[in-house]
């Protein structure tokens, strides 16, 4: 590859990624080793290679074409690994980058190429389907988003068929660098070229059940008993009485709240009557205190009403302290649900958070926070749950995932990975796994006024909460098992 890009005229420099070898730096004339996985290590190597050859004008991310050890044989530490290597690492030098790439880019000349072995992963014919590594779906998302923050730098990631040779590969690559095509998201099976489309499928809500759910159910819910979750979690309870475990990591609340605050409604009266109970208390009364009194008041209001809402509806409802990335716990959780209740039918995962912020504003800290938070949790659950028992597996996303979006660069690389693990584990387990990708909704903590302005300047419109809880309950009882990756957006 460095060969052919500095035939075309190109200047290259090589960044290898090492870890325990050495110090960071230049081992030889234009070859530069760092742990790229370190962000702080990454911005210092790109720092170097500007000041020693000039502004960046391009980035080619191969570190995924190496290889690897099996999905399967992985456990939570080389999930972690690969995630950093193969998207952490696109992040931090992106990020370092991008000051030079958005001047170049000014010209329409700077560009970002990320290349993965997903290329096969789609083929229809099981036979010529390549094995491929799930996580790499989050340097698409990462990608797409770069894409749309930096319309004038070229985005594309590539995706290759792991079984053809460096010397194809490296065609492949170059002749994608010069396409001049527009498209971000294209792959390869062998020679041919494919790009990757959303289909409409209609879903006949009158047609045969494929899911026939009843009160002996039981079904494991992550993501709290708030949110997008909760409010699907109190759909079923409501439409058939299954046993529902609850899964988050805010404490269970009181039962009842103090009377200080319980008869109160408007923000301040509630600060007002915080402030009073922590002067009482002797603690300090801080703003940030407050605020943070205040938040923990808001979400133990909306715990409260939705076990509620759920057990009012005849569901049995247990609800665990836990976060769904610590793989003892989740498996201890599994485990006692089947000493319990003798069985566990279907999961709905919707653990998550958003930190939004343009990739140049984003810390790698908060990028952790976001993207670790959905796929560490997803990918315990692919380890601890009991597939060949499972009915069904739910993975909640986000549209970012397929079409990427501005300011989400972690939420969008995160959902892609759940998109691809849906497709990876569902070719293999007796149950439906499936991931949705749901466009924004209404009033569920996830969309902020500002963006829900942003999206009706865009015509973009949002799922109420009846109509989402209506498409799920669709989707989970006549969806079929060769849907792995569902889009369901307003207007849907």
């Amino acid at each position: 590859m460095g060969a052919e890009l500095s035939a075309l005229g190109g200047r290259v420099v090589l960044l290898r990624h090492a870890i325990g070898l050495g110090a960071e730096g230049q081992i030889e004339p234009g070859i530069y080793q760092a742990d790229l996985t370190d962000a702080g290590t990454a911005g210092r190597l790109v720092d170097l290679v500007r000041r020693e050859h000039g502004p960046i004008g391009g980035i080619v991310h191969l570190l995924p074409l190496a290889e690897r050890e099996h999905f399967e044989a992985m456990d939570l530490a080389g999930w972690r690994a690969a995630l950093a290597r193969d998207v952490k690492s696109l992040f931090h030098v992106a990020r370092a980058s991008a000051h030079d790439l958005r001047q170049a880019g000014d010209g329409r000349g700077a560009w970002v190429l990320a290349a993965t072995t997903m290329g096969a992963a789609y083929e229809e014919d099981p036979s010529l389907r390549r094995p491929f590594f799930p996580g790499q779906g989050g340097i698409a998302g990462l990608v797409k988003t770069l894409a749309l923050e930096w319309p004038g730098v070229h985005c594309k990631v590539v995706g290759l068929d792991a079984d053809d040779p460096a010397a194809l590969h490296a065609e492949q690559v170059l002749g994608e660098l010069t396409a001049g095509d527009g498209l971000v998201e294209v792959g390869y099976s062998g020679a041919r070229r494919r790009t990757l489309q959303p289909r409409l499928v209609p879903l006949d809500p009158g047609g045969p059940l494929r899911l026939a759910i009843d009160s002996d159910w039981v079904i494991l819910v992550t993501g709290g008993a708030r949110g997008i979750t909760a409010e699907v979690a109190a759909e079923l309870a409501e439409r058939y009485r299954p046993t529902l475990v609850l899964v988050g990591r805010s404490p269970l609340p009181e039962p009842d709240e103090s009377p200080a605050t319980r008869e109160l409604a408007s923000p301040q009266g509630l600060k007002d009557a915080l402030m009073e109970s922590m002067r009482r208390g002797g603690q300090a009364v801080t703003v940030a205190g407050v605020e943070a009194a205040y938040q923990r008041l808001l979400k133990d209001r909306e715990i409260r009403a939705s076990l509620a809402r759920m057990e009012r509806a005849g569901s049995k409802v247990r609800y665990h302290q836990a976060d769904a990335r610590d793989e003892p716990a989740m498996r201890s959780l599994v485990e006692e649900t089947y000493r319990e209740h003798g069985r566990l039918d279907g999961v709905i995962h919707g653990a998550g958070v958003i930190e939004d912020r343009l990739v140049e504003d984003k810390t790698a800290e908060s990028f952790d926070r976001v993207f670790d938070t959905k796929t560490e949790s997803a990918f315990v659950l692919s380890r601890v749950l009991r597939a060949e028992s499972l009915r069904f597996l739910a993975l909640f996303g986000s549209a970012s995932g397929p079409f990427g979006n501005r300011g989400q660069s972690d939420y969008a690389a995160a959902n892609e990975i759940l998109n691809k693990l849906a497709l990876h584990l569902g070719r293999s387990w007796p149950g439906r796994v499936f991931s949705i990708s749901w466009g924004p909704w209404q009033k569920t903590g996830m969309v902020s006024p500002e963006l829900q302005r942003e999206f009706a300047r865009r015509g973009i419109e949002l799922i109420s909460i009846p109509t989402g809880c209506r498409l799920f309950d669709q989707e989970l009882r006549h969806g079929g098992r060769d849907h792995p990756e569902v889009i369901l957006a307003g207007g849907a």
